[in-house]
């Protein structure tokens, strides 16, 4: 669907899958719609993901974005991203309301580290991480 991404991975992910019920990896895209899994220079660092806006609708920033999410705008620290940075919560082929109605609360600050994903499924719940430096346990 999106090809192979580039994504920060919060170093919590499991821990907010729980509490906030992702059904997938939690993420903010760096860049996406690769045709081949990248090598980026910066697999690995880590970045300052803060100022979280209220839950919304994300808007279409990909060429190919054929999902519409909802989830929080957000700044990440000493990384130029093309689009809006965001970590999308919850993905549809449908539009949602304008007004989502969530009980979520807004995160804060997330330490993320980039890692290389296959995000080539459909499925969200299906992509998975192809390419880090720090181990993860399963």
């Amino acid at each position: 669907m999106y090809g192979y991404s580039v994504w920060l991975v919060p170093l919590n992910y499991r821990i907010l899958q729980k509490v906030y019920k992702f059904r997938h990896i939690p993420h903010v895209t760096i860049s996406t719609n690769h045709s081949a899994a990248p090598d980026p220079a910066n697999l690995g660092r880590l970045y300052d993901v803060t100022d979280f806006q209220p839950y919304s609708n994300i808007g279409r920033n990909y060429v190919i974005d054929p999902l519409h999410a909802l989830g929080w705008v957000c700044q990440v620290h000493g990384l130029e991203i093309e689009h809006t940075p965001h970590m999308s919560h919850v993905y549809s082929f449908f539009a949602f309301p304008r007004s989502p109605h969530v009980s979520y609360a807004t995160p804060t600050r997330l330490i993320a580290e980039v890692c290389v994903a296959d995000t080539r499924s459909p499925r969200p719940e299906e992509w998975e991480i192809i390419g880090e430096k720090l181990p993860r346990r399963n």
